[in-house]
């Protein structure tokens, strides 16, 4: 091989190396980089079809329940426990919807109500069914995006 073609191939190996150190910079996006820090769940009544929304304490708009994770609370038992204390629903995950910032959403399927529940003197909770919840302006955009996604994976509507 003559000096010109070694340069060449040095030249170029030098350059795949710079472009692969600048891919290997580039930041991923938010969802892969955040820690999993709250759960929340679309949550489900079965015999009636409709969905359990909440009021939020933040800006009166309804969305679903959803809260921090507590230290050595799995994200299931976090999505649960908010659940129970928001709306006073009881039931089972079926399974995970998303990862949503630093949110994992859950669907879960409601087997009871407890009348008594933690935040019932200032949280409202609203039964809807899917069409009620996608058209009612006063819910928030990204219930209404979680509720699409659970609904196109449950096949419900």
């Amino acid at each position: 091989m003559n000096r010109h073609v070694k340069k060449v191939i040095l030249c170029v190996l030098i350059i795949f190396i710079f472009i692969i150190a600048l891919i290997l910079m580039l930041p991923q996006s938010d969802t892969h980089l955040l820690e999993i820090k709250r759960a929340g769940a679309v949550v489900f009544i079965p015999n009636t079809k409709k969905f359990v929304l909440v009021k939020s304490t933040k800006n009166g708009m309804y969305v679903m329940p959803k809260g921090s994770i507590k230290s050595k609370e799995s994200a299931k038992d976090a999505a649960l426990r908010e659940v129970l204390e928001e709306c006073g629903a009881k039931g089972k995950i079926i399974g995970e919807i998303m990862k949503l910032h630093d949110v994992v959403w859950y669907f879960m399927v409601v087997k009871s109500f407890d009348e008594d529940y933690l935040e019932v003197s200032w949280r409202e909770r609203r039964f809807l069914s899917y069409y009620e919840v996608l058209h009612d302006p006063n819910v928030r955009t990204k219930a209404k995006d979680v509720l699409r996604i659970a609904a196109k994976k449950w096949k419900i509507k």
